[in-house]
């Protein structure tokens, strides 16, 4: 049975926090000085594959990776009602191509200005 894309976009979102937290320190953690910290219940390779969404996270993962990080377990956490924010894969998997082509063509005239304009009517 092929996983609810809701648990793969918060697994992805949890992650995405931790790595922002694990960089944001001061000196930034690396996921070796992460793993390390925590009393061996994960390695370099948990960290990175948590921190892509890959490996789901237990609660007392995240309780010790908060604890690391020295922040609360909620602030690993994205806010509750709050969309989660999909990769452009996930917005095009099922996508036709001429949908994929149109969105391609935003996509690279993102950031150029933009004029539309009207024929006059008569």
């Amino acid at each position: 049975m092929a996983e609810d894309p809701r648990a793969k976009s918060l697994y992805r979102a949890v992650g995405a926090l931790i790595a922002e937290s694990r960089k944001g320190k001061v000196p930034p953690l690396t996921q070796i000085d992460l793993a390390r910290r925590s009393s061996g219940t994960l390695s370099r390779s948990a960290v990175a594959n948590i921190e892509s969404g890959r490996q789901r996270i237990s609660l007392f993962q995240l309780c010790e990776i908060a604890a690391v990080l020295e922040v609360s377990p909620k602030e690993l956490l994205p806010p509750v009602g709050r969309p989660q924010i999909q990769s452009a894969a996930e917005v095009l998997e099922g996508t036709d191509a001429e949908a994929r082509a149109f969105l391609d063509r935003l996509r690279q005239g993102a950031g150029r200005q933009t004029v539309l304009a009207r024929e006059p009517e008569d």
